[in-house]
């Protein structure tokens, strides 16, 4: 069975032995995401619903690349520091998944 990375651009890729997604046959796992800026740094500092939403293109981009869809996504996790905040990050989830 064919296996496909998609890289994250990381240079710590090699050194910890990971990959934003892999393909393995019809299946596609997303590693961790953080709200990573395009420019490197943390995209939108102290907004729960940007962040999510900057999250949720990141894997986006990478399961498209490894030729999926969000709408075939089946299960998603999102781990908030301060839980009181998860109304935002819900809004960003339903934008994408509703």
């Amino acid at each position: 069975m064919s296996r496909k990375l998609i890289s994250s651009g990381s240079y710590l890729e090699p050194e910890i032995g990971f990959s934003r997604a892999v393909r393995v046959g019809q299946f596609i796992a997303v590693a961790g995401t953080a709200p990573i800026a395009a420019t490197n740094g943390t995209a939108a500092p102290n907004d729960v619903y940007g962040q999510t939403i900057r999250c949720l293109e990141i894997i986006r981009q990478a399961i498209s690349e490894a030729g999926g869809t969000m709408e075939q996504v089946t299960r998603t996790r999102i781990m908030l520091i301060d839980i009181s905040k998860w109304r935002e990050a819900a809004r960003a989830h339903g934008e994408f998944f509703r």
